[in-house]
């Protein structure tokens, strides 16, 4: 070939040209069919926002007015006056003009209505003893004083009728069912609101119904387009308003009801709801806004459909249908012209580009060819294509790369599966043969295969002492030693940072895998010089062996890491193998872990609360807030088996603000519901984790949660553990500024911890709490009253009252009191109780608190 290729793509680039007309022109197609779309899908959106907005504000408007009629009858308390009712159901359709009917059905069977004429005048309809049960209609005159009869039915009781029924089954504010009223002359839709005396008792419903007919009036008025239409369904298929023709039907026995929209007459009301329940399986399915198009009569009609849903139960669908040809004609015609013209110039466009295709890519494909091969693995591809041209030189340029990739990737490859540092196998290697091993074992389960997962006991202080490069080099002799112990078909990697992973084959028995594991350790005790300092060094083996039944390598992994820790947990310089005991207890581990992190996610948390009493008195004094685990399995778990995990895995600081919030909420509650005034504030104690008093923002957060919050008859106590105290300037200062908030601070397990007497008085503490362990020993060991008697005397010297935990007698209880000891909790006055439960205990406090529990002055509060 001596056609240069520059030459033969401006050759093709002309013909390009024919082919871009045709590409244009079908894009201008492909533009006039979205411009299509666009144009109906914004007309119809339009149409459908109008028709939204305006049955919410009208059905809302009936909704709110039922709200405002309920205030007025309760603050005048008017339920039981008919006349009264009558003035200011009165009043309530005179302010709001949209409503054309509102009426009130009393419990008793009473019933007031007020109805608008279309003249705006006002007719009286009512059922009372004095109408003989009778359905009465008054003409009102403007005064609201009745004038005269203009007709009257036989008996009538609106507790029979169906709005009256809705609202008494759903106890709130809700919608009716689509009825026919009782004289049989319209179809309706009641907003209906159940009115209750204070002990829940019903006595009536106020009801104000929505004729169907003037939701009907409203789309006949909209202008949509000539042959436009819109329509509402609910959620069975009925028709609830229509822009067309009235919904409603008179049957044979000559009764009202309402058309379903499947069995319309109307073809595009027809099909739109056969479209939407082959696409959804029924009506009320449809859960947001969809638009889409059907064939009828020959044109294409355009259909937009609404949900439109309230919290009252309402759930209908808005339908707006407008044909295609009311606006698209013109653009029909200049369409099938460009479409035509496009077609053509493709066509020639293709044929061209088929032959410069051919006379271009058929050297490229024998590249393009080769060059799949090299990506298969077969490095070995060379192209001759005698070539003069530009292609000629892609083809010599092609052939000096793949030589190139040919010993470059072999290069590649053994790093990719050896690490740099070691040369040993890297961990792709391991898994590689771990996977191969273990189908192996599944296939064949004798001779056995173990794995020894290795860790170099305190390899972090020769990094930081003697410095990287010495921590290398001893990676180095660590793995040249490992190689010695076993054969030479074993494989030996390094794993990470100072982890050394041996799959060691063709094992007869425990003992073989037992000897190995000597042989490593003792190789690894002997001494290792390195630049002129002589390391002792020493390693945990964790081991675990084929006959384990695993499946997948990652599993074998696992269970030798686990095997490891439990060696290093036991003491360094030894090795485990792994059991099924271990197994379990690994699995159990970490399927808590995984359901204690979902806990939190699912709000399976509780508070219990634990009273504290004031001893002088007997009267409650607050309570502890103890967290509990409510398992949707194992029921309800105590903090002491998850909160020490919550700790190790970094999840007690979200339990921690957790409980705070959970329980500054309930004090709010607590505080809502017993609003008067009591003799002593409540308190309200929550556990503090150390981990907390670290955070930097620690103060900040607290600050965001309490002020959510208004508290004046409780104040919110922090318990610390005696343990988390340190005696830095940081941590002072994090207490101070907590003490700042009118947050009171509470030393939990005073006497079990390692804080020092001389510096207790620098930590802004207002409690001290005696641990259990002190209280129950206060009589059956001689020194146990010294003991809590010298805590009581050290908290009275630093100003600060005591809390004694754990009191289980009456003795107990006797004792502390004479001691001085201001406060107690123990499983003699109750155990933590549930919020309900709590609240009971409460409501009983006040009852009978006969005077306010003495404090000391740093436990009072303006904020409490």
């Amino acid at each position: 070939m001596k056609l240069p290729i520059r030459q033969v793509l401006i050759f093709s680039f002309a013909f390009e040209v024919f082919a871009a007309v045709g590409f244009i022109g079908f894009l201008s197609y492909k533009h006039s069919q979205t411009a299509i779309h666009d144009v109906a899908e914004k007309w119809r959106g339009e149409i459908s926002n109008r028709i939204e907005s305006y049955v919410a504000d009208y059905l809302n408007t009936a909704q709110l007015m039922n709200q405002i009629s309920k205030k007025s009858l309760v603050q005048n308390k008017a339920l039981n006056d008919l006349s009264q009712i009558k003035s200011l159901l009165y009043q309530q359709m005179r302010s709001f003009e949209s409503v054309p009917y509102t009426a009130w059905g009393s419990n008793a069977g009473d019933y007031i209505g007020i109805l608008r004429t279309p003249d705006q005048r006002y007719h009286l309809e009512m059922v009372s003893p004095a109408t003989q049960g009778q359905y009465r209609t008054y003409e009102l005159k403007p005064d609201g004083s009745l004038g005269k009869l203009v007709k009257t039915f036989p008996r009538y009781d609106p507790r029979l009728r169906p709005w009256y029924r809705t609202a008494i089954a759903a106890k709130g504010a809700t919608w009716s069912p689509v009825y026919v009223w009782f004289d049989g002359s319209k179809i309706a839709i009641d907003a209906v609101l159940p009115v209750q005396d204070t002990q829940g008792q019903t006595l009536g419903v106020i009801d104000t119904p929505i004729p169907l007919s003037n939701i009907s009036q409203f789309l006949r008025q909209l202008q949509i387009s000539p042959g436009g239409q819109s329509f509402i369904l609910d959620h069975t298929g009925k028709i609830v308003a229509s822009s067309h023709f009235d919904p409603l039907f008179q049957t044979p026995n000559a009764s009202l009801n309402i058309l379903d929209a499947q069995h319309s007459t109307v073809e595009v009301i027809q099909k739109t709801a056969t479209y939407l329940i082959n696409e959804f399986g029924g009506l009320s399915k449809v859960k947001s806004p969809l638009s889409f198009s059907f064939q009828n009569q020959d044109h294409r009609q355009f259909v937009r459909v609404v949900p439109f849903n309230d919290h009252r139960g309402l759930n209908w669908l808005i339908c707006v249908v407008i044909p295609e040809a009311d606006f698209m004609e013109p653009i029909w015609a200049n369409s099938r012209l460009t479409l035509l013209i496009a077609i053509l110039a493709l066509f020639i466009a293709i044929m061209v580009g088929i032959i410069t295709a051919q006379w271009i890519t058929d050297p490229i494909i024998e590249i393009n060819q080769a060059s799949k091969a090299i990506a298969e693995g077969k490095l070995d591809q060379q192209v001759n294509l005698g070539y003069k041209n530009e292609i000629g030189d892609l083809a010599n340029s092609f052939n000096q790369m793949a030589t190139k990739l040919k010993q470059v990737f072999r290069e590649l490859e053994f790093k990719t599966l050896h690490d740099h540092l070691t040369g040993l196998p890297n961990r792709v290697q391991l898994m590689k043969r771990l996977r191969e091993a273990l189908t192996r074992s599944q296939t064949y389960p004798y001779p056995i295969f173990a794995l020894f997962f290795l860790d170099l006991d305190d390899f972090k202080v020769v990094n930081d002492s003697l410095g990287h490069l010495v921590g290398d080099e001893l990676l180095k002799q660590v793995s040249h030693r490992l190689g010695t112990c076993v054969r030479p078909s074993d494989c030996v990697a390094r794993f990470g940072g100072d982890e050394f992973v041996i799959l060691v084959e063709n094992i007869n028995n425990i003992a073989d895998v037992i000897k190995i594991a000597q042989r490593i350790l003792t190789q690894l005790n002997h001494p290792f010089t390195l630049e002129h300092h002589q390391i002792f060094s020493s390693t945990s083996i964790g081991i675990t062996i084929s006959t384990m039944g695993y499946s997948q390598p990652e599993e074998v992994l696992r269970d030798a890491d686990i095997a490891m820790y439990s060696a290093k947990q036991s003491d360094k310089g030894r090795y485990q193998i792994m059991t099924t005991a271990m197994q379990v207890t690994a699995i159990q581990r970490f399927k808590l872990e995984h359901e204690l992190r979902d806990a939190l996610k699912n709000e399976e948390f509780c508070l219990f609360y634990q009273p504290i009493i004031c001893l002088a008195t007997g009267q409650l004094a607050g309570f502890e807030a103890l967290i509990r685990w409510q398992h949707p399995v194992h029921g309800l778990i105590s903090p002491g088996e998850f909160i020490p995990l919550a700790e190790e895995i970094g999840l007690i600081k979200a339990l921690d603000l957790w409980a705070l919030q959970a329980a500054c909420e309930q004090m709010h509650q607590w505080q809502l519901q017993f609003p008067r005034s009591s003799p002593h504030s409540f308190m309200m104690s929550v556990n503090f984790s150390p981990i907390e008093l670290m955070q930097r923002n620690i103060v900040e957060i607290v600050t965001n949660i309490i002020r959510r919050y208004h508290f004046k008859q409780w104040y919110l106590k922090l318990e610390i553990t005696e343990n988390s105290l340190i005696d830095t300037l940081v941590q002072i200062k994090v207490l101070q500024e907590l003490k700042n908030l009118n947050i009171k601070l509470s030393l939990d397990d005073f006497g079990t911890g390692y804080s020092s007497l001389s510096r207790l008085h620098r930590f802004p503490i207002d409690t001290l709490k005696i641990d259990r362990s002190f209280v129950n020993r206060i009589h059956s060991e001689a020194e146990g009253e010294s003991i809590v008697n010298a805590i009581i005397t050290l908290a009275h010297n630093l100003k600060m009252d005591v809390i004694a935990e754990g009191i289980e007698t009456v003795l107990e209880r006797d004792t502390l009191k004479a001691l001085g000891c201001e406060f107690g909790q123990g499983y003699l006055f109750a155990k933590p109780l549930a919020a309900a439960a709590a609240t009971q205990l409460i409501q009983d406090s006040l009852a009978t608190i006969p005077y306010s529990c003495s404090l000391r002055d740093n436990s009072s509060s303006s904020n409490r």
